[in-house]
């Protein structure tokens, strides 16, 4: 009981701390929107799209291979392991600093930014990766505490300081407010980060440490820039194809979706130490059991917010945006896809097979472009929803061959997970007969949760009498 009380502990820490900073970002979307300009808006985000291309290179994913070396180096070593990280993230912070400088008019053209942000946004990009490295291993050695108060100050400071250099107009070019905001939140909690990890850490750099991280984050650099194109070309094919107002719809509709990628990345970073700890110990019956119960709480979750979407919709949106109600539940059972997919992939990460998860990042990025391509112009913002929600599931297929038929031994199988997207789905289409009937809608949130609760308390009833019977 102790054990099970100590990770839903860890499990509320990093939700309630991932609801903290989502929820101070769309608190403050408001604010932000009578400061700036949508110019500023956009040019803002053209600076936060260089930031993440920059972000994804710089360090060379090593930050993404913490969990592996906690489990084969041991947590006592792993400090010296993080230092070799940042090593490696010192030395390509360099070289990109140096390539921005010397192209950096052509690429002011590309991006449409100063050349001073070209620079600021390769030095905040260090300072970031810095933190990632930090949260990573607070993470992989169960400190959820300080993984919290790290990621909270970082966006509290980028947006208080956001909206006091917008307000007193301190810059000429608002969006430049913002540039230097996010590099002063990146300079503290990236400068705490190299603080602790060069305090504890026994050796600067390792060359063996590195040659084993870039084996596992080399390929992590392809699958996070097709991620990053998947994550952004269908709203660029509305506003190419369509217009700013469709493009605009999908992506508050995107926004509202996120809500079930925020609610799983939260619990996923306490699950997966958890889950490297029982491969390690050869414990896949455990694994089996709490994973079950892990998918049919998400599937109750997703279940239960889907049918709210409208009463959300219409009191914290404006009545051009309710379109959004007919896409952002394709978008939910989308994000719970990608959720499942989760499952898979957490096996070849620790297994360090990211080849293949580079390889299915980019194979669905293709999937999804051509299906953008085909489907927007017949429907719109809703083609665009289902295209992701296609490829999302062509992802999850991909990775659970990968896992079960290519490498073997993975302790899932299909039929678990088919069984949950078709129950999502059905859902989906009671949601819209009943789109317009609240009362139905929340009767079935009702019915789905005392279904599940009794379906716990049954398995679990039936637990107690074996061992007693015993």
């Amino acid at each position: 009981m102790k054990i099970r009380n100590n990770t839903i502990a860890k499990v509320s820490i990093y939700v309630v701390g991932a609801f903290f900073t989502q929820g101070l970002t769309f608190i403050t979307l408001p604010i932000f929107s009578k400061l700036m300009s949508p110019a500023d808006y956009g040019l803002y985000s053209s600076y936060s799209f260089w930031v993440a291309i920059v972000g994804i290179i710089l360090g060379l994913q090593m930050s993404s291979s913490i969990g592996n070396a906690v489990i084969d180096f041991g947590k006592e070593k792993i400090y010296t392991y993080v230092s070799t990280a940042i090593g490696v993230g010192e030395i390509t912070f360099g070289v990109l600093f140096i390539i921005t400088l010397v192209f950096q008019h052509p690429l002011s053209n590309v991006f449409e930014i100063k050349e001073v942000a070209l620079l600021i946004g390769v030095i905040q990009s260090f300072f970031i990766y810095c933190l990632n490295c930090m949260i990573a291993t607070l993470r992989f050695i169960e400190k959820p505490i300080q993984y919290i108060m790290l990621t909270i100050l970082n966006a509290v400071v980028n947006i208080g300081l956001s909206i006091i250099l917008l307000y007193y107009c301190i810059c000429t070019n608002l969006y430049m407010g913002r540039v230097f905001s996010s590099l002063t939140a990146a300079i503290i909690s990236g400068g705490i980060s190299i603080l602790l990890i060069c305090k504890r850490g026994h050796k600067f750099f390792d060359v063996s440490y590195m040659k084993y991280g870039l084996v596992i984050s080399i390929p992590l650099i392809f699958h996070s820039l097709a991620g990053l194109i998947f994550a952004r070309v269908d709203q660029m094919i509305l506003l190419k194809t369509l217009n700013s107002s469709s493009a605009g719809i999908y992506s508050y509709s995107n926004s509202i979706g996120q809500i079930i990628s925020v609610i799983y990345t939260a619990i996923n970073q306490a699950f997966v130490p958890w889950y490297y700890i029982k491969m390690k110990n050869g414990e896949k019956d455990k694994i089996i059991k709490v994973g079950k119960l892990y998918i049919d709480f998400f599937t109750v979750l997703v279940i239960g917010v889907m049918m709210a979407i409208p009463e959300v919709i219409i009191h914290f949106s404006d009545e051009k945006y309710y379109l959004a109600m007919g896409i952002v539940p394709i978008l939910f059972i989308a994000y719970f896809i990608n959720f499942l997919y989760t499952f898979p992939v957490n096996y070849e990460f620790y297994l360090k097979k990211t080849m293949y998860i580079a390889g299915g990042t980019i194979i669905s990025m293709f999937f999804n472009l051509i299906l953008d391509i085909l489907l927007i112009p017949i429907w719109g913002e809703m083609g665009a929803a289902f295209a992701t929600l296609i490829s999302y599931f062509l992802l999850f297929l991909f990775h659970f061959v990968i896992a079960k038929q290519l490498i073997g031994e993975y302790e899932f199988k299909i039929g678990f997970f088919i069984k949950n997207i078709i129950i999502v789905m059905f859902f989906l289409a009671v949601y819209y007969f009943c789109i317009n009937r609240m009362g139905l809608r929340y009767m079935m949130i009702l019915g789905v949760s005392i279904f599940y609760i009794g379906k716990y308390f049954r398995k679990s009833h039936s637990k107690n009498k074996i061992n007693t019977t015993i």
